[in-house]
């Protein structure tokens, strides 16, 4: 595909979901002349946030040759503690 035809296909790909006998999530790779595309797209039926935050944290593992979390929820709370801001002005201070 190329670029330009790719920049046509985007902006006409967010569609509603028809959750009645069809997919809850559409997945592509489209290469054009220049980058990769990896596009997702799934219904909030199928997962929410951080389901979706754990598809994608295991898949740039997967790319980056390291090892996935079987068990993702104690690494999920370990990395999300690590970048939650303070709540209080006590915990900026302390």
């Amino acid at each position: 595909m190329s670029e330009d035809d790719f920049m046509v296909f985007k902006d006409n790909l967010i569609q509603p979901f028809n959750i009645y006998g069809r997919a809850l999530c559409n997945v592509r790779v489209i290469e054009t002349e220049r980058s990769k595309y990896f596009l997702f797209g799934a219904n909030h039926i199928l997962c929410d946030g951080r389901s979706e935050w754990i598809f994608f944290h295991n898949l740039e593992r997967l790319y980056l040759g390291k090892e996935i979390y079987h068990d993702i929820w104690p690494q999920f709370i370990v990395e999300q503690e690590a970048i939650t801001e303070p709540q209080s002005y006590d915990e900026i201070t302390e």
